[in-house]
Parts: structure tokens; C-alpha cells; sequence
């Protein structure tokens, strides 16, 4: 705890930031492996993959604009909570289409 206390907010906030970009990105090279072993076939992990990043595109404009109207700082731990639930739940994804939901929610 005594780490934490010598960190400034602005350093705190980065070390999260960090934190949180290292294992969002993890699951990137990962998701093959979970997809294969749910019985996708090569096509449809290049979907599941491109899919992520389309929704996590296409969400920046309206998530920028939600920020702005009810403050960045709900909108981040929102987003962090998120990131986490669907971390969690990218290994314990069985079937394709539960995957393809999860990825959705992370993006």
C-alpha cells in the first residue's frame, strides 16, 4: 500500500491505464486459441477478431459523447468493470456465438 501512497493521482492513473491496455490486449492473441477450442473455424476467428475492433470503433464517438454529458470519470470505471467482466468471461466461453457476445461487450 505504501507504493500507492508515494504515487501521485496523474501516476496512479497511468499505472491503471497501463494495467488495464496490457490485459485487454492479452486476450488478442489468446482469442484463437479460445475459438479453436469452442470449434470455430479459421474464418470465423478472422470474423471474431475483426469484429472487436469495428465495435470497439465504432463506439468511441458515442462513448465520447456519453463522457462529455455524464463525466469521464463514470464512464472510465464503467468501462474498466466491463473490460474486466468480459476478461473473465473470454476463457469460460464454450460455444462460438457466446464468444462472438463477449467479444461484442469488450469492444
Amino acid at each position: 500500500m505504501l507504493f500507492f501512497r508515494l504515487l501521485s493521482p496523474v501516476g496512479l492513473a497511468c499505472l491503471v491505464v497501463f494495467l488495464h491496455y496490457v490485459g485487454a490486449y492479452m486476450r488478442m492473441p489468446l482469442l484463437p486459441l479460445y475459438a479453436r477450442a469452442g470449434g470455430a473455424s479459421t474464418g470465423q476467428v478472422g470474423l471474431l477478431m475483426g469484429a472487436f475492433t469495428v465495435v470497439a470503433a465504432v463506439s468511441a464517438i458515442p462513448g465520447g459523447l456519453l463522457a462529455d454529458r455524464f463525466g469521464r470519470r463514470r464512464l472510465i470505471l464503467v468501462g474498466l468493470v466491463i473490460s474486466a467482466a468480459t476478461s473473465f468471461a473470454l476463457p469460460l466461453s464454450q460455444a462460438v456465438l457466446v464468444l462472438a457476445a463477449v467479444l461484442t461487450l469488450a469492444g
